[in-house]
């Protein structure tokens, strides 16, 4: 089928199942699991599980529908209102590295993140982890995201949505937008990091109040 076959509310199947066509974009069709509770499929927002299992594989499905924006709202205040100390986050700075492993960690990190916990939420089967914490050059927001599925991360469409859900600047969603532009000029830094064995989450961090357009 192309692009243009596709037409939101259209049921389709694949190898692995029965999907249903929630939103078309310039590039991507995105689509839900389908069941036979029709109930599930009226949206948006759709009320679907957080892990769809058909063949055996995990799919991962981003949401971000009312509840969740209000989640996120909620989030926001929450961690502004507990921002990490300078002091705190100087004990488990990793430095410049683009991706962390589990045995790369440096610090009592465990115990700075149970004492300055990030506020969590799912958005379908992706868990974002935000926080405020304090550096030398001033306050800067930090998310990340993860997927259900070990060894995957985000890809740059979801990490895209979810950075302009948590109100990062332009040039820092650009960057998921074109992931092989230009490197950003600016108080923000991407990069992977291992939270659990084999799992791996994408962590964007931004100086507060450096909203260029």
């Amino acid at each position: 089928m192309k692009h243009s076959d596709f037409k939101i509310g259209d049921r389709f199947s694949t190898g692995i199942g029965r999907w249903q066509v929630t939103d078309i974009g310039t590039r991507v069709i995105v689509a839900i699991p389908h069941t036979a509770d029709e109930g599930w499929m009226n949206g948006p927002p759709y009320a679907i599980v957080d892990h769809a299992r058909y063949g055996g594989r995990i799919m991962s499905i981003l949401v971000i529908g009312p509840g969740e924006e209000a989640a996120i709202v909620r989030a926001i205040e929450l961690a502004r209102a507990r921002p990490m100390p300078l002091s705190v986050g100087r004990q488990i700075d990793q430095g410049d590295k683009s991706s962390i492993g589990l045995a790369d960690r440096k610090g009592p990190v465990e115990l700075a993140r149970a004492a300055y916990p990030p506020q969590q939420l799912m958005l379908g089967t992706y868990r974002a982890a935000f926080s405020f914490e304090e550096q030398p050059s001033g306050l800067f927001r930090h998310l990340s995201v993860s997927s259900a599925r070990s060894g995957k991360v985000p890809g740059p469409e979801v990490m895209l949505m979810v950075c302009e859900a948590f109100g990062f600047s332009k040039i820092v969603c650009d960057a998921f937008a074109n992931p092989r532009g230009k490197p950003i000029e600016h108080a923000a830094r991407i990069w992977a990091e291992e939270f659990d064995p084999g799992h791996y989450a994408i962590n964007v961090v931004e100086l507060e109040g450096e909203k260029l357009k």
